[in-house]
């Protein structure tokens, strides 16, 4: 990348507009139809069966969204602005009316930033984040926190501070698309604008969650821990141990990206503050890779639950929609070659990210380095730092797992 003349560099990041205007009404009426879903879903979650594999909702939120979703919103852009069960609503019930009160703008994103960064201590540590009738309550005082807080500040209080709909736009960056849906180019192109801080740490949080969830199944956390990876002793066991390592790995990550930072600019005579707030979302098509790495084998494994509880939610052997029985099969973990593939389409996935985002870091710094000459010494750090990332990632890939 450094021996790349800007103009090629810039070239890869120019845009076209798109001009696909999708009526204002659709994306009301699909947030309303997402409420109407959801509710369904928490009654199911109430009065459904409790296997966390036969019910709908922990089938739904786990691999439909968190899974499945946030994939998508990095390969579609910010899809979960149409979808999020809230803005319908609110716009039916009381988006004619002012807010009672306004967001101050002191704090800005960073009840965002808090909020994410709860959302992935509840994945990463939660006894039982999959048990239907603690994540029906769970779900129901989310949902009225955040229609509560639309209601005192208004509509555009939800970009900002719900956590789902931060992790989508942030990760709709990486769409050839971007975040907004209006133009389109290289895939992560949009990572290439500078954020304020509080997102820019965000995109790092992402980043180091991720890592740490895949992290903490290896033998190696498990065994610098001193816990037996063939008799794991359960989430609740290690719930406390899984919060130091989430919040540790955040701030580690933070404080190496900051050094980073600090090193690159100083050898290649850029500011510090302004470079970390741009090249922080360049980090962005790594984590989405890792994402969806991650979860690969998980969503092959439960969509054939997903779909075998759409045909019968209540699990009293209906076969609605007329589908017959679904054989759940774990067969292609078994086998050599399909194992393979799998690893192969992973590593594949991992490395695809880095590209970008090595793509969109140089061309970020080639705009924050006063000449070419600056710019080649100060990607040094940074080329170091994206090397030793995927290196870890593919590592994280290859890792033995007891849980």
């Amino acid at each position: 990348m450094g021996i790349l003349p800007p103009p090629t560099v810039a070239a890869l990041f120019r845009t076209r507009p798109l001009r696909l205007t999708l009526p204002s009404w659709l994306s009301t009426a699909t947030s309303l139809l997402s409420t109407v879903v959801l509710c369904a879903l928490l009654i199911l979650g109430t009065v459904g069966p409790p296997d966390p594999l036969a019910n709908l909702l922990p089938l739904t939120i786990w691999t439909g969204v968190w899974a499945i979703g946030v994939t998508a919103c990095a390969l579609f852009g910010d899809l979960w602005r149409h979808a999020n069960p809230w803005s319908g609503l609110y716009r039916v019930t009381l988006g004619t009316l002012p807010p009672p009160l306004r967001w101050p703008e002191r704090l800005g994103d960073w009840a965002g930033l808090a909020v994410l960064m709860g959302v992935f201590a509840f994945v990463v540590a939660d006894p039982a984040p999959t048990d239907p009738r603690r994540l029906a309550v769970i779900v129901t005082l989310y949902w009225v926190v955040v229609f509560g807080g639309m209601a005192l500040f208004g509509e555009h209080w939800r970009p900002r501070a719900e956590a789902l709909s931060v992790l989508s736009r942030l990760m709709g960056r990486v769409s050839a698309l971007g975040a907004r849906g209006n133009r389109v180019a290289l895939p992560g192109w949009d990572t290439a604008r500078a954020m304020r801080m509080p997102m820019a740490l965000a995109c790092l949080a992402i980043l180091a969650a991720g890592s740490f969830d895949g992290l903490k199944e290896t033998f190696w956390w498990m065994g610098l821990n001193g816990i037996n990876p063939l008799e794991f002793p359960g989430r609740s066991a290690v719930r406390n141990l899984s919060l130091v390592g989430l919040f540790g790995a955040t701030l580690t990550m933070v404080a190496v990206f900051a050094a980073t930072i600090a090193l690159s600019a100083r050898m290649g005579g850029a500011s510090p503050g302004p470079l970390f707030r741009a090249v922080a979302p360049t980090v962005l098509p790594i984590a989405a890779g890792y994402h969806a790495a991650h979860y690969l084998v998980a969503t092959l494994v439960e969509a054939q639950y997903l779909r075998a509880a759409l045909g019968d939610p209540l699990d009293t052997g209906a076969r609605l929609f007329g589908a017959g029985r679904v054989a759940v099969t774990t067969g292609f973990l078994n086998d050599t070659a399909s194992v393979k593939a799998i690893w192969l389409g992973q590593a594949g996935l991992v490395v695809a990210g880095h590209v970008l985002s090595v793509l969109a870091c140089h061309y970020v710094t080639l705009r924050h380095f006063p000449d070419r000459r600056g710019a080649a010494r100060g990607q040094i750090p940074l080329a170091v730092f994206m090397l030793g990332y995927t290196w870890f990632g593919l590592w994280l890939l290859a890792a033995a797992r007891g849980a």
